[in-house]
């Protein structure tokens, strides 16, 4: 799993952490806002490692590709 560089949250823009599940839980890793509990800001890690893009970063990249 790649977790370098660290995203930025989509709520604050604040760094975001890896959050892990401990062995007994059952949810799976994901980024969470370091200003956590005031910003629940997240996002989902893709199939490559990666951190997802918000709808909004989507439709801003440049369509130059």
């Amino acid at each position: 799993m790649i977790t370098k560089p660290e995203p930025y949250c989509p709520v604050c823009g604040a760094k975001m952490k890896l959050r892990k599940p401990k062995p007994y839980q059952s949810w799976e890793p994901f980024w969470g806002c370091s200003q956590y509990p005031d910003c629940n800001g997240s996002r989902n890690i893709d199939e490559d490692g990666f951190p997802e893009e918000t709808e909004e970063e989507y439709w801003q990249r440049d369509r130059n590709d």
